[in-house]
């Protein structure tokens, strides 16, 4: 125990130390240019079994991306989830693929076929600086028109996944 301990204690102390530098040091090291949402797209509508699909474009002069943090809005009595995607090794300068929504509970996506929800989303680089937000809206039905080909909105973005965007349905008590 001791020794699980020690390395702990060491190992924040060594990672721990970039917590401590001031916003100069870290534009200094990772450049002060902040990352930027080029384009976001998401289908009109979802319809079972399909996950949501988030396509996403960004870049970053400095090519330093860390993260893509969300903000999920549901509709109705719910909590808003928040929850950061990490793109190490998948770009640093440029990136694009599509992020799903992956809903942490039993009923699947029931509740949301007549509501849907709101979703932000930030890039963020290794200096903190963070994109603008971009909101987008995702509506589900239970019955709609499946595209028999790609739509040609997605020919700007790559078909590689990036990650999920973790949704926990939380019932709000009044």
């Amino acid at each position: 125990m001791r020794k699980l301990f020690t390395i702990t204690a060491a190992f924040f102390l060594l990672a721990g130390c970039a917590l401590f530098l001031s916003q100069k040091e870290l534009d200094d090291r990772y450049g002060p240019n902040p990352p930027v949402i080029e384009a976001v797209y998401v289908a009109d509508y979802m319809s079972p079994p399909e996950l949501p699909r988030v396509y996403v474009r960004a870049s970053d002069p400095d090519g330093d991306m860390k993260a893509i943090n969300y903000e999920i809005e549901p509709a109705g009595p719910h909590q808003v989830s928040y929850g950061s995607v990490f793109v190490n090794g998948k770009g640093g300068r440029e990136l694009s693929g599509y992020l799903w929504v992956q809903e942490r509970y039993q009923g699947g996506f029931a509740h949301l076929r007549s509501r849907g929800f709101r979703g932000t989303l930030r890039v963020e680089d290794k200096a903190g600086h963070q994109s603008g937000p971009v909101s987008f809206i995702i509506r589900a039905y239970a019955a709609g028109p499946r595209a028999a080909e790609r739509p040609p909105e997605l020919a700007r973005f790559e078909e590689i996944a990036l990650g999920p965007i973790q949704y926990e349905l939380d019932w709000v008590r009044e």
